[in-house]
């Protein structure tokens, strides 16, 4: 998972067999931050946002409010990360 200072890419982090990417934008209907970019060959499962909505529906608000505070906190890393690095 990468993101562009300037021209150089900054690696923020390395995703590993059965991880999940992506979820971050799900939670807090954001755009994402980061890109991510295969350095070997991969194999991956597209979930459409739909049907993992139509789960996330079910699920009780509280939930969906740690959630949110969570993927903002996530961002607000990525953010002083990017600043620092």
């Amino acid at each position: 998972i990468q993101v562009r200072k300037g021209e150089t890419p900054v690696e923020l982090a390395r995703v590993n067999p059965n991880e999940v990417l992506g979820e971050l934008a799900f939670f807090d209907r954001r755009p994402r931050s980061a890109s991510a970019v295969a350095l070997t060959s991969v194999e991956l499962s597209e979930v459409q946002f739909s049907a993992l909505d139509r789960v996330y529906q079910t699920v009780p608000p509280y939930l969906q409010t740690i959630f949110s505070c969570v993927s903002q906190r996530l961002r607000k890393a990525t953010d002083t990360i990017r600043q620092l690095t």
